[in-house]
């Protein structure tokens, strides 16, 4: 697309497809588009392969995120750049163009990256998204190196982002306020801007590992929709500059 609105772009990783394709009607009720990160491919069942193709057909982007969720640096570093591929990235890739998926966005597991990996991938992907966790989700100026400028999302590549889920490593954790949330979502609006979440499990009973409530998350996907504050996929970004 050539434009684009201020808009959030909410990411799951992982391979909770039953629950991501559980949420699907509440992403269509605020026409929003996220963006899942699957790895583990080869374990996924025929159904939940016929899943994720019905969310891409709804328009939700897929993305890569690793064969075996491996520490990129350390891998890279104790095998050498072109092991760390040819073990975690080519086997996705096999296995897309053997569905036919055109996958174009990755995500490195851990939020874990260097040179030596970008330098290996980036011929591959278009896009890759990045974030920390360390940070205080309560306060405003957390978020500050966050808030990006619509106009340079083709230079854009590296999407940093903040933590979303409600519950981190099976512990509940601060939500972002909503109040928090109008205020990113005004200043997004005003400023022309966007700002890149991520998450993983999407589920009100799964309280092991990493989860986002569903109903925290539509009430905030009610509040951007409400403040026109567009929710897109990675793939619904303007192409990137090579």
């Amino acid at each position: 697309m050539a434009q684009i609105t201020p808009c959030i772009l909410l990411t799951f990783d992982d391979y909770h497809i039953d629950n991501w394709h559980a949420f699907l009607p509440v992403l269509e009720k605020y026409d929003a588009k996220v963006t899942f990160y699957l790895n583990n491919l080869d374990k996924l069942t025929d159904e939940q392969i016929t899943k994720a193709e019905q969310l891409m057909a709804a328009g939700q982007t897929i993305g890569c995120h690793g064969w075996r969720h491996v520490w990129p640096v350390q891998y890279t570093e104790e095998n050498g750049v072109e092991k760390f591929w040819e073990d975690e990235v080519k086997p996705c890739i096999d296995w897309y163009d053997a569905h036919g998926w055109d996958i174009t966005n990755y995500a490195y597991a851990f939020n874990n990256y260097d040179e030596k990996t970008n330098a290996r991938l980036f011929d591959r992907f278009d896009r890759f998204r990045a974030g920390s966790a360390k940070t205080d989700r309560t306060v405003m100026g957390s978020f500050e190196h966050l808030f990006l400028d619509l106009d340079d999302l083709p230079n854009q590549r590296m999407m940093p982002g903040m933590h979303l889920d409600t519950i981190a490593r099976s512990e509940p954790k601060p939500e972002i306020p909503l109040d928090l949330w109008q205020q990113i979502l005004t200043r997004l609006a005003d400023n022309g801007q966007h700002m890149t979440f991520y998450g993983h499990n999407i589920s009100a009973t799964d309280k092991q590992g990493h989860v986002t409530n569903p109903a925290y998350l539509e009430e905030v996907l009610k509040l951007a929709k409400q403040m026109h504050v567009a929710c897109v996929g990675m793939d619904d970004l303007p192409e990137v500059a090579r």
